[in-house]
């Protein structure tokens, strides 16, 4: 009776942490999906242009607790293969939609960016 009773205890607690390792996996799968948005006033009449949008993104990467003191924004294609005509090679601007884009960062991750009206939105990625 003694063995019976450890058993089913022993089973009960295998089953609750099954259960809270697959809740956790589906959370982390969410939360990489679908991270949390920032979002920051901008003035109506500035454009975003390329440094602005990299002040943004540094901006969101502060507040996801990435703060390296050596974080660049890296190009998103080498100098040999840059045909742009604005000059932007950090900000990888969206050619249907000129106030969205992302920026790639040496720390692992990528912001995309996002503006509406008065407030940008910068979103933090980890790429695969």
């Amino acid at each position: 009776m003694n063995s019976r009773r450890l058993l089913l205890t022993a089973f009960s607690v295998m089953v609750a942490a099954l259960a809270t390792g697959v809740t956790y996996g589906a959370w982390s799968i969410y939360q990489r999906l679908n991270p949390r948005p920032h979002t920051f006033p901008i003035d109506a009449s500035a454009p975003l242009t390329e440094p602005l949008a990299i002040a943004y993104a540094r901006r969101a990467l502060i507040a996801e607790g990435i703060n390296a003191p050596l974080m660049k924004p890296v190009q998103y294609w080498p100098d040999s293969q840059f045909k742009d005509t604005d000059n932007e090679r950090l900000f990888a601007r969206n050619r249907i939609n000129p106030n969205t884009g992302y920026i790639i960062w040496n720390v692992g991750r990528h912001v995309r960016i996002e503006r509406v009206d008065q407030q940008v939105t910068c979103r933090v990625y980890t790429p695969k």
